[in-house]
């Protein structure tokens, strides 16, 4: 099995889910350490043919809307730049992913009827970039956005993952 090609999609505009999720936290929530909140769908591409993967997203990417919308998309080959943060920012990158099987069967056969790219496998998760300040471990805060940001487990209690349909998991 070969390693997928990542590939993170985000609006280049603003992004008003984001947007209202960011207002929702720190406003009805009440959660103020929270300095910024960025939304991204990560992508992982596994090539039928590794050699020519290069070429292939090419061909996706400009000949189809599948994987993203050219107009108001940007995307990241590979993984999500970091930016340097000052004491007491803290930087997570939260995955989201349905808790069944995304058939993705669909989107493979879309792909290859508008470009002849064919993929063995394709698999699409939400990406949550959270930016908090605060004097806390990074341990603390992880098991404080669970709580209070993340994980929806009352009215007043998280916003970003429904844990009946989703499962979430902090990325390194």
């Amino acid at each position: 099995m070969s390693t997928p090609l990542i590939l993170h999609t985000h609006l280049k505009n603003t992004d008003l889910h984001a947007l209202s999720a960011f207002e929702a936290i720190t406003l009805y929530l009440g959660y103020t350490p929270l300095k910024r909140l960025r939304r991204f769908t990560r992508w992982e591409l596994e090539f039928s043919n590794p050699k020519t993967q290069t070429t292939d997203l090419i061909r996706i990417l400009e000949g189809s809307y599948v994987l993203l919308n050219v107009n108001k998309e940007a995307y990241f080959h590979g993984e999500i730049p970091q930016i340097s943060l000052e004491k007491n920012n803290h930087l997570f990158l939260v995955t989201v992913a349905p808790k069944t099987s995304d058939n993705s069967d669909t989107m493979l056969q879309e792909i290859f009827q508008k470009t002849e790219v064919a993929l063995k496998s394709l698999k699409k998760f939400l990406i949550w970039e959270i930016w908090v300040q605060s004097s806390a471990s990074r341990s603390e805060l992880e098991k404080e956005l669970l709580e209070k940001v993340i994980v929806t487990s009352a009215q007043h209690k998280g916003l970003l993952v429904n844990p009946l349909y989703e499962t979430t998991q902090f990325l390194a």
